[in-house]
This record gives structure tokens, C-alpha cells and sequence, in this order.
């Protein structure tokens, strides 16, 4: 199943701190021009996310289970920096 129009929501919010504002803070009336599922609003309504960040890795976690693939893979250890000793 695709997932785009959930993939406009988090990416309207990135571009627009009001919508990212009013989205986190529930707006009834937020996404009434994203044509969302019943079921993809009801994602988007059971978040509990304090910055977008948070929102989005709890929306991957959904789209996750529903693709029967469990929670989100973690992301790799980036490489530390280790500074030559010679």
C-alpha cells in the first residue's frame, strides 16, 4: 500500500512552520485538503509528537506495522571522527 498522501502531510509541515504547528497541536480541521483515508486519518490522529521529528518516526512506526515489517529500522551509527595519533 502506498502512502503518499501521508508523505504530503509530513512534507507540507517541513516547508510550513504554521501547518507544522497546527498539526502537532491537532487541528481538527488541518487535513481536510489531503483527501486521507478514514484509516490514514486515524494514524495521523493517534500521534502523540511534541516536534516533527518525533510525528514522523511515529508515522513510519504505523506505516511499518501495517506493512507487517514491526517498528522502523534503526539507523546506522554514523562513523566517529578519530583524529590520527601520529
Amino acid at each position: 500500500m502506498a502512502y503518499e498522501r501521508l508523505q504530503a502531510v509530513v512534507g507540507t509541515a517541513i516547508v510550513d512552520p504554521t501547518f507544522c504547528r497546527n498539526l502537532l497541536s491537532k487541528d481538527p480541521d488541518i487535513l481536510a485538503s489531503f483527501e486521507l483515508s478514514l484509516e490514514e486519518s486515524e494514524a495521523i490522529r493517534t500521534v502523540c509528537a511534541n516536534n516533527l521529528q518525533e510525528f514522523a518516526q511515529e508515522l513510519q512506526n504505523w506505516i511499518n506495522r501495517r506493512n507487517g515489517s514491526g517498528s522502523a529500522p534503526r539507523r546506522a551509527r554514523q562513523p566517529q571522527y578519530q583524529p590520527s595519533t601520529r
